[in-house]
């Protein structure tokens, strides 16, 4: 989902520049995003140009079965390279950067292994927080009111905005 949705953006593969950019899509909120290799120093080329808002969410837990041979603590390293690595918004708080303490890959995707069901809490702070920005992008003033996703953070959580 999010390697899609950020392909639609406008993200660079290298090279070929950013070959998927739909121009009719106006927002996107990328779930547990990766730069390409698992590497966080490919962020700023991958993602540094791409011109509409973006919604990152990620977490302390949040790993890979996919990144061979890489640690817990490199993939979350990589993942919360993403949000940082956006240009700089025109309202300079369109872009949203969710970190969520303990949120893993499955609690994004609603499918936690091991539980019956994603983290109740994950849940309802992504929740509140996409809900506000993609009303802010698809209808509104273009600057999320994120007040109410902020009120459901637990002590080591965070919501940035760029």
């Amino acid at each position: 989902g999010a390697h899609t949705v950020l392909a639609l953006a406008g993200q660079r593969f290298g090279p070929l520049g950013p070959s998927g950019r739909n121009p009719r899509i106006r927002a996107v909120a990328a779930l547990s995003p990766m730069p390409p290799g698992t590497d966080p120093a490919t962020a700023p080329q991958a993602f540094g140009a791409i011109a509409i808002p973006v919604l990152t969410a990620t977490g302390s837990a949040d790993g890979s079965p996919l990144a061979a041979g890489k640690s817990l603590e490199q993939v979350v390293a990589a993942r919360a390279a993403v949000f940082p690595a956006l240009p700089p918004s025109r309202s300079g708080k369109a872009h949203v950067g969710l970190w969520l303490d303990g949120a893993t890959h499955a609690d994004f995707g609603g499918n936690a292994r091991g539980r019956r069901a994603s983290d109740p809490h994950v849940v309802a702070v992504t929740t509140a927080a996409t809900t506000a920005f993609f009303r802010a992008h698809l209808g509104g003033n273009g600057v999320p009111d994120l007040a109410p996703a902020r009120a459901l953070l637990a002590p080591a959580d965070r919501i940035s905005q760029k």
